[in-house]
């Protein structure tokens, strides 16, 4: 039997009536949030993408996410640092856990100490098997191997 579900788009809307816990994915690059949508989506989820920063907080205005994962440079570090930085004052203010990963194919590895600083609570560099470390990482928050509020 096969399973029809509705596909969203990166510049469709949250849905409001979805009260599910969610995962958002923020990154430039249209392939990249469709692997991560296809990836992620084993698990129990809904899953919303976005591909620039201001569709990003406006979703983020409308629905909490339980997972938010974005790229550094979308399309610049400079907006990346934005980005989570806004994310991180969202969270905070809703009082909610909401876990922020950031993941960069940058190799500088200041980079990543920055976003620690600035909130982030994993950081992955897209190098060999990116995706299934980010599984890993996700999986582990989902069955509580990880804690919240520890930094990874």
């Amino acid at each position: 039997m096969i399973k029809a579900t509705k596909v969203k788009l990166a510049t469709d809307e949250p849905e409001e009536d979805s009260k599910g816990p969610a995962i958002l994915i923020v990154d430039d690059l249209g392939v990249i949030t469709y692997q991560l949508k296809v990836l992620l989506s084993q698990f129990d989820y809904d899953i919303d993408c976005s591909q620039e920063i201001y569709d990003a907080i406006a979703k983020v205005k409308h629905r909490k996410y339980q997972y938010n994962i974005m790229d550094l440079f979308i399309p610049t570090e400079r907006e990346g640092f934005i980005l989570l930085t806004e994310l991180k004052k969202m969270i905070n203010k809703s009082g909610s856990k909401a876990i922020i990963g950031v993941i960069t194919a940058s190799p500088r590895k200041e980079i990543e100490q920055q976003c620690k600083t600035r909130g982030a609570d994993f950081f992955l560099e897209k190098n060999n098997d990116w995706q299934h470390e980010l599984y890993k990482i996700i999986d582990g928050y989902i069955n509580g191997e990880k804690d919240p509020d520890d930094i990874y």
